[in-house]
């Protein structure tokens, strides 16, 4: 019982986590200050959470499975991070960024849709939107 309390705080403390960093992003973010948003968000997720959000974008679905084994996210966890990366592809400059940001998006996605016991409607729409982006984008 011990264990599971602790493992059911080290879950909680990551939520937390990923929130109190997309929380600070989108806070500069609504300030025009985007660019600074991004850099602060990579580095404390790569500091706090130990997840290099640039070593994502150039992950297939299989490598970038075996990569977030080792963390404890729940599916909720996995859907956040795909929301940032999401906002993140929307701001790259050029197409190819756009779309490889897009596609760890998705990816991320199906690993939560995996993960997940339950079939979530919301993030079955957030797949068909960012495929849609995609098919936008060729």
């Amino acid at each position: 019982m011990i264990q599971r309390d602790l493992l059911q705080q080290q879950i909680e403390q990551l939520g937390r986590a990923i929130g109190k960093i997309i929380t600070g992003f989108l806070g500069l973010k609504s300030q025009g200050k985007v660019a600074l948003g991004f850099e602060i968000a990579n580095e404390q997720f790569n500091k706090e959470l130990d997840l290099d959000i640039d070593k994502l974008l150039g992950m297939d679905k299989v490598v970038l499975s075996d990569y977030l084994k080792e963390r404890q996210f729940t599916d909720v966890h996995l859907v956040q991070i795909a929301d940032y990366v999401e906002v993140l592809g929307e701001h790259q400059s050029d197409n190819a960024g756009k779309t490889n940001a897009f596609n760890t998006s998705l990816n991320l996605l199906a690993i939560a849709n995996d993960k997940s016991e339950v079939y979530d409607m919301n993030r079955q729409l957030k797949i068909k939107e960012i495929e849609e982006k995609i098919k936008n984008l060729k």
